[in-house]
């Protein structure tokens, strides 16, 4: 979090990028902090396949520069925590459920969730064909869509 702060317009520019077309996942892409220290030492230079309009990347820059990232990689830091927690509990679930994908998210690929119907009867999953990670920002109209379906059929 601390190396982060260094340069947050930075940060968001090297991460909110979309995914290129044929790309794997190599362990290069997990090494975050090696690779953003390595940016940033570059003069942080443009990069290809920004998803995110100079105003919302703004946006972004300021509410991070107020807060930092402490409390979002804490997330990552509590894994083991988490898990210990919940350890007892059931890996069924009875709620109606969605779940969307994005046919080329590096990290959380589709079939990474093909277990899932087995502990979430009431599943319902979408893939968002040429999207990567970013959903939200870079197929806003069709998750909007699916979303906005599955609640008025399940609410």
């Amino acid at each position: 979090d601390t190396l982060f702060a260094k340069d947050v317009d930075a940060f968001f520019k090297m991460m909110f990028r979309s995914t290129p077309v044929g790309a794997k996942l190599e362990a290069k892409h997990t090494h975050i902090p090696k690779n953003y220290a390595a940016y940033v030492k570059a003069g942080a230079p443009d990069l290809s396949g920004v998803i995110m309009s100079p105003e919302a990347m703004d946006y972004y820059v300021h509410a991070y520069q107020q807060s930092g990232f402490h409390g979002g990689i804490n997330l990552y830091r509590n894994t083991s925590a988490d898990w210990e927690l919940g350890k007892e509990l059931s890996l069924n679930i009875a709620q109606p459920s969605l779940m969307i994908s994005a046919r080329q998210d590096l990290f959380l690929p589709p079939e990474s969730t093909d277990h899932m119907p087995a502990y979430i009867p009431d599943l319902e999953r979408h893939i968002i064909e040429n999207c990567g990670h970013w959903v939200m920002w870079e197929q806003p109209e069709i998750l909007n869509k699916i979303l906005l379906n599955w609640l008025s059929r399940k609410i």
